[in-house]
Formats: structure tokens, sequence, C-alpha cells
């Protein structure tokens, strides 16, 4: 799409990393902003509009990227509350999505949903990343080596993960789970419904309570 920049909307942007939000996708509380001059293609940022009938500085909650800074040219990329940064992978829910589409391309792997979130390995002092695929079937694909290409094409696609994973991303760790499984979750922690859906990106306590559901059938409230 392309911006209206005459149109009595004021447009800025935060960089969508380190610059402007934490490891968990918030707003730091004092991030970098950009005015429309100082934006680069490729590079992610969240969107905030002030107008002239009375909204002040509304961050909108959608991440975009310029595709021609000539035209402002720009598409919407993901959210930020999909944002993965514990560690300083810096994986925003565009990178993501690629990641797996990327996996199931190339597995033939049906992958109807996913969870990912990064967990503290107390014994050695780093952080690990735990995926949770929701699949029709198992099709005899190993996770371990699932692990390893999702691992790989990241590396590939984000130079900030590939740096992360040298250092205090120490591990990347998959589940092939019945999709329903998934679902079953949501439902004992009172989140079915038609407008509820799964959290791509979790919080390291919803991670370990869905992991400790999918072991013993039991969920936290």
């Amino acid at each position: 799409m392309r911006r209206a920049l005459v149109h009595g909307i004021y447009y800025e942007f935060v960089p969508f990393d380190e610059r402007g939000f934490d490891g968990q996708g918030n707003l730091l509380d004092k991030p970098e902003v950009l005015h429309i001059g100082q934006v680069e293609e490729g590079q992610e940022y969240a969107l905030v509009v002030s107008t002239c009938a009375g909204a002040w500085r509304y961050l909108i909650g959608d991440t975009v990227t310029f595709t021609d800074l000539r035209r402002s040219e720009l598409v919407i990329s993901g959210r930020t509350k999909y944002f993965l940064n514990v560690a300083g992978s810096q994986l925003s829910e565009e990178k993501i999505n690629r990641g797996i589409r990327h996996l199931a391309e190339e597995t033939g792997l049906a992958i109807n949903e996913y969870a990912v979130a990064a967990l503290k390995d107390e014994e050695h002092d780093s952080f690990y990343h735990q995926w949770v695929l929701g699949v029709d079937a198992r099709n005899g694909h190993d996770p371990e080596q699932l692990a390893r290409q999702l691992d790989h094409y990241l590396k590939e696609l984000n130079q900030n993960y590939e740096v992360a994973r040298t250092k205090a991303l120490s591990g990347v760790h998959l589940q092939l789970q019945p999709v329903e499984r998934l679902y079953d979750w949501l439902e004992r922690k009172k989140k079915k419904g038609g407008q509820i859906k799964l959290p791509k990106v979790m919080k390291e306590e919803d991670m370990r309570d869905l992991l400790n559901f999918l072991r013993t059938g039991q969920a936290g409230d």
C-alpha cells in the first residue's frame, strides 16, 4: 500500500528491534522514533499515527516494511506483540512465519498451528527456543531433524538470530503434537472460541504450562 502523506495524518516509525522494543515486544520507555525521511527499505517498523481528528501518537500494533521509499510504498509485515528477542534473536512475526512456511514446504509437513517461546536453561545459564508444532499427523518426521532445519533457515534469514545462536541462545527444541491437543489446552485455559487463537509467541510461563499439559494433561489456571 502507499502512504497518503498530505491528508491530515502524521506518521512516525519505531524500529522493530532493540532500539524500540524489549525482548518481550514491549515498547521501550524512550524508543528511537523516526519520521518518513529517516526510514530505510527492508527494515521493520512499528507504526505510530497522529491525526487532526484527535488521535495522538497512537501505536496501532502493526509492523510495516517499506518496499519503495520514493513512492512511500510499504507492506504490513506483522504485529508488535509477536516478537521474540529474549536472547537477542530479534525474530518478528514475519520472520517466524517465513521460517515455518519454509519448513512446511521443504518437508511436506502440514503445520496447522505453532507456538514458540524462549525458555531459561538454569543449569547452563542460557536460553533455548522451544517450538510446538500442531499437525494433523506425525507423518514419520523426526522432531530433532525438523529443529535443525528450522534453526538453519532462521540463521540464513536473520543475522541477529545467527549471532544469538553463538551466545545466549544455546539450543532449539521442537515437539510435534496433534493440533487438537493444542486446542484442548486453550479450552482448559478457558480460551477456546471462534475469536481465540493460539499465541504464536508465548511467554515462558505459558509455554511451560502448555508443555506440562501435553505431558500430563494438567493445565494451570
